[in-house]
């Protein structure tokens, strides 16, 4: 089943007092699990709750970039098993990583280094405290050596780090309900899937609002 998050074209005026900042959510594909991978696609993706308890979420498209080309990526670890994995799949998901891989006339590492600005930037202007992903413990760590890297090496990444799946973990056990993302398609685009993750992570966050509202309310003498 798909989400409920209504997805919207950029972050609402009314946020949930609960909730009073958007995250912001990061998939990267990467053709390494090493500490320096070469990187092929960076998507990002706000999210949170209106006021009336509504969920959202919202494509940061200025900020993604897919396929990012391997030129200019020399330095970084790339794995031959995962490049494996990519040209053994469906046309329409192999293409961009052979793109990628052929460099075509994309300079890699710049436009790595302008979608790193760009998703900073996205992430200032709406104010973000929390930042997610799935799974949370590397892409968040390749995230903060991507901003020290190309933002500035003593940039720092202001709130917390959050692993998407801990929410969802969270409600499941308060609600009984797994969490699902919507079937956004085309799959293995970071730009999608860090929407379809968002999606989740609003719903999540506006059922977890629900409880504490209605918790608050019950032992309110008023």
């Amino acid at each position: 089943s798909g989400a409920m998050a209504l997805i919207l074209p950029c972050p609402p005026g009314d946020l949930h007092p609960l909730a009073p900042a958007p995250g912001m959510l990061l998939d990267f594909e990467a053709m390494s699990h090493g500490r320096l991978p070469v990187i092929v696609g960076l998507g990002a993706a706000l999210f949170g709750v209106r006021e009336d308890g509504t969920a959202w979420a919202s494509a940061c498209a200025d900020a993604t970039a897919w396929p990012i080309s391997t030129r200019g990526q020399e330095t970084r670890d790339l794995d031959h098993d995962t490049v494996g994995w990519w040209l053994a799949q469906e046309e329409a998901v192999r293409a961009p990583v052979v793109r990628a891989l052929g460099h075509g006339s994309r300079a890699g590492l710049s436009d790595l280094r302008a979608a790193v600005l760009r998703v900073w930037q996205a992430a200032s202007a709406a104010g973000v405290r929390e930042w997610w992903a799935k799974p949370a413990a590397y892409d968040l760590s390749l995230w903060w050596q991507l901003v020290r890297e190309h933002v500035s090496p003593t940039a720092r990444v202001h709130g917390k780090l959050r692993d998407a799946r801990t929410l969802w973990n969270d409600v499941e056990l308060a609600t009984g309900t797994p969490v699902r993302e919507p079937d956004l398609q085309p799959k293995h685009d970071p730009g999608v899937d860090a929407l379809a993750t968002a999606c989740g992570c609003a719903d999540a966050l506006a059922a977890l609002i629900a409880i504490r509202t209605r918790a608050t309310a019950a032992f309110d003498p008023t």
